[in-house]
């Protein structure tokens, strides 16, 4: 009968051969059993896109030169609790030439693709470290870790860094935009709700799309709480105000007859100082139109028709809607309050506010109230469309 002969190999003793380094091992194991370096360390990612700055806790395995870093949680800070980020393993910090290929996803890495492994005295507080792509910065670390480093490497001044962002100043709103200053606003106060609508009258060439810049809403003054909110009312508009609307700020320049007759019928509502201011300013505006209409009614003999075509306008275009806000949106580009607008920016204003300049009447009408030079005198145009 035959023999099987790896039956008689498995009766064979088996020989273990320990090397130098398998004693060094052992007596670093029986040393420091147990014993773990503990570092805090951030990731700070705030100069990405969404970025976030997020703790974490380096565990350092003396035993072994083993590495593990666990996520610390917050409550309520909607992440999924998963607190291992890197589990427990040896960092390599240097690597062959040839193993920069490594396939270390799916093939545990070993001592022939390594040069050198990371170590305890590569833990440092102050210092980065960058593992797994992203860069750790370490702040601080228990009392076992400084005695260790006190006793191994004589190191016994680590710090403790504060990470702590201080909240940055609140920046104060200013328009940093030098086309902003120029631009020109009609302002709309609704009394029966408190409701705020703002108009950007077009200007050509701006670079600025107007129109309606916003619709009616009612807009918080600034530095009144959520709970708490105070909002705009008829008291805060007057000439030379600040109105600030959601981040944006706004100076009153001109205001209408009406505000003004609405101001006097309220007095108690506002400041004497408001009250004259608006009342000062109308006056200026209101005077050199009745001084042209007066010289107009001595040497014009068409004064009459004038006359008569701005009545029988007004009684034709009673219910138009082009009636509202007409005479402030020529006023924001008579900047000298003359009277008069180029012709070219009066038919611009024309067109925004819907005004009817294809109608036969209203086309004699402009006739009579243009100047040489390509003006036209929109005070007595604007009489046509006021009640």
């Amino acid at each position: 009968m035959a023999l099987d002969p790896y039956t008689e190999l498995r009766k064979q003793p088996l020989r273990k051969y320990v090397t130098p380094s398998d004693f060094d091992q052992l007596k670093q194991f029986l040393t420091f059993d147990k014993q773990v370096l503990r570092f805090y360390a951030i990731w700070d990612d705030t100069d990405s896109m969404y970025g976030e700055c997020r703790t974490y806790i380096i565990h350092y395995y003396l035993m072994d030169d083993t590495v593990e870093i666990r996520e610390v949680h917050e409550r309520n800070d909607g992440r999924d609790p998963f607190p291992l980020l890197m589990n427990r393993q040896r960092m390599p910090k240097v690597l062959v030439e040839n193993a920069k290929n490594f396939p270390q996803c799916v093939l545990e890495i070993s001592d022939q693709e390594v040069l050198e492994w990371y170590t305890a005295k590569d833990f440092i507080v102050g210092k980065s470290l960058t593992v797994l792509g992203r860069t750790f910065f370490i702040y601080d670390c228990d009392p076992f870790t400084r005695r260790y480093y006190k006793e191994k490497f004589g190191i016994t001044d680590l710090p403790r860094i504060d990470v702590n962002k201080q909240e940055p100043p609140p920046v104060k709103q200013e328009s940093p935009i030098p086309e902003d200053k120029d631009r020109r606003f009609v302002f709309s106060y609704f009394l029966a709700t408190d409701m705020i609508s703002i108009f950007e009258p077009p200007v050509r060439n701006s670079g600025i799309i107007g129109g309606k810049y916003l619709g009616r809403t009612k807009v918080v003054k600034p530095y009144s709480t959520v709970d708490n909110p105070i909002y705009y009312g008829p008291s805060d508009f007057f000439i030379g105000a600040v109105i600030e609307v959601f981040g944006h700020r706004f100076i009153i320049l001109d205001t209408d007859e009406y505000v003004l007759k609405y101001m006097e019928s309220n007095a108690a509502q506002y400041s004497p100082e408001a009250l004259a201011s608006v009342q000062k300013h109308v006056r200026k505006l209101e005077a050199p139109a009745s001084e042209s209409e007066s010289k107009q009614t001595e040497k014009d003999p068409g004064v009459q028709e004038l006359e008569a075509l701005i009545d029988t306008i007004q009684k034709q275009l009673k219910d138009h809607s082009c009636k509202d806000n007409i005479r402030e949106a020529f006023q924001i580009y008579d900047k000298e309050a003359s009277g008069y607008v180029d012709r070219d920016m009066f038919f611009k204003i024309c067109e925004s506010l819907n005004v009817p300049v294809d109608d036969s009447l209203v086309k004699e009408l402009i006739r009579m109230c243009s100047h040489g030079e390509g003006k036209i005198n929109y005070y007595n145009f604007v009489r046509a469309f006021s009640n």
